[in-house]
């Protein structure tokens, strides 16, 4: 399936294809470490980007909050500190501010083309 043709939200995938939009986060309320179906779409859509020639580079990064704070390996991450985190880095970006509890899906990405390709004839 093209990147295009995805069920992804219209103002997302126009944002992308048109180069407005640079990142992205997607916010779930499962409290499990495994993806659900729309992280699994979201990641796929990324690497469709990548695949099409659209984007030359994406960074996926799915964590989910409360998994970090049992992990073994984040002993010094608190929840708080993760959400102040994501939430300056996201700040500005219209996409929202993280709450306790939510599922994290994060995809950054880097255009091929300084214009990127039309969308139905349309830039």
């Amino acid at each position: 399936m093209a990147f295009k043709d995805m069920h992804l939200d219209p103002r997302m995938r126009d944002g992308i294809l048109s180069g407005r939009k640079r990142s992205a986060v997607f916010f779930g309320i499962a409290p499990s470490a495994k993806f659900n179906m729309d992280d699994r779409l979201r990641i796929f859509a990324g690497k469709s980007l990548l695949a099409e020639g659209i984007v030359r580079s994406i960074r996926i990064i799915s964590q989910v909050i409360d998994y970090i704070l049992e992990s073994e390996r984040e002993k010094t991450m608190t929840r708080e500190n993760l959400l102040a985190a994501l939430n300056d880095h996201f700040e500005g970006k219209g996409e929202g501010r993280v709450k306790p509890k939510d599922n994290v899906t994060v995809i950054e990405w880097d255009y091929v083309h300084i214009s990127p390709p039309s969308v139905n004839g349309v830039r």
